[in-house]
């Protein structure tokens, strides 16, 4: 686990980064975030891949691709925007 700030100054309250990615792992990303707690969706979706969230803001979400790499998928309203 890395630490938002260097070691030499990292206190307990450090800020974890944790890393992920889609289920290829083409796209790929990192959150700083203390992740306390999860949200459950009952979308379809969400549903059958057992999904959990944890919001975070844009400052503490970081793209480790290129976003051009990613293809745009929208359904329905086309409210929302997934990059695959």
């Amino acid at each position: 686990m890395k630490c938002r700030n260097p070691p030499r100054v990292c206190t307990s309250a450090c800020v974890p980064v944790h890393k992920g990615s889609c289920r290829c792992g083409k796209a790929r990303f990192e959150v700083t975030a203390d992740i306390d707690h999860v949200r459950v969706c009952d979308c379809s979706i969400c549903r059958k891949r057992g999904a959990l969230n944890f919001r975070v803001d844009e400052a503490d979400f970081r793209l480790t691709i290129p976003l051009e790499e990613l293809s745009l998928y929208q359904w329905g309203s086309r409210t929302a925007k997934d990059y695959f």
